[in-house]
């Protein structure tokens, strides 16, 4: 037993997920495939492989990940959020278990990731390094309330691994132009939403 649990939200991923299962399957104590109502073979590739699989209607970036916090029977005391177009290297594999088999002080922890490009690493161009919190002890992180690019809010001390994830999507150049170009749409949604809360809250402050 790892004492850790992987969690990977999802929606016609049947392309890359059996690569994001395959970094995991063997050492994870649970991984649990959230899909968002799939229409290709995404569930059966999950359940084929012996992961968990949870249908929730796609709820948003930041809340279908903490719905699946709050709804999912998680037991064990670590946890990991995997996208389906990224896998778990070797060498963060050991740490993971190595950290969640004893006392540590931090809550969580940044993890690095190589992004693929045309086959080849991005080490460049703001691509690398690129770090987020995906590793966590069970209650002390959820993610913050955002469209897009959300981040993990952490109750404690966040430390750094040096193993990677590597993030590659095999799906063609077409639908990741479309992919970008939907998360630079939501990026300028949330960016005036916090502009529309910031006027307000100046105006409620001084003419409230």
């Amino acid at each position: 037993m790892s004492n850790i649990e992987v969690i990977i939200p999802v929606k016609n991923e049947e392309i890359n997920l059996p690569f994001a299962l395959a970094s995991v399957m063997k050492w994870a104590d649970r991984v649990w495939v959230v899909d968002s109502e799939s229409t290709d073979k995404t569930c059966a590739i999950a359940k084929e492989a012996g992961a968990e699989v949870v249908v929730q209607p796609w709820l948003g970036y930041a809340k279908q990940k903490n719905w699946a916090l709050d709804n999912l029977d998680l037991k064990a005391n670590w946890i990991f959020f995997l996208d389906a177009d990224e896998a778990i290297l070797p060498e963060l594999r050991d740490e993971l278990v190595d950290i969640a088999s004893r006392d540590v002080n931090e809550s969580a922890f940044n993890i690095n990731r190589y992004f693929i490009f045309l086959g080849k690493r991005i080490r460049h161009c703001g691509y690398y390094p690129s770090w987020n919190v995906r590793f966590f002890k069970r209650g002390k992180a959820r993610y913050e309330e955002r469209e897009v690019h959300e981040h993990m809010v952490v109750d404690g001390k966040t430390g750094s691994l040096s193993g990677h994830m590597e993030h590659n999507d095999r799906r063609g150049l077409e639908l990741y132009m479309a992919k970008h170009n939907h998360y630079s749409t939501l990026e300028a949604k949330e960016i005036l939403r916090q502009a529309i809360t910031k006027d307000e809250t100046i105006d409620a402050k001084f003419f409230g």
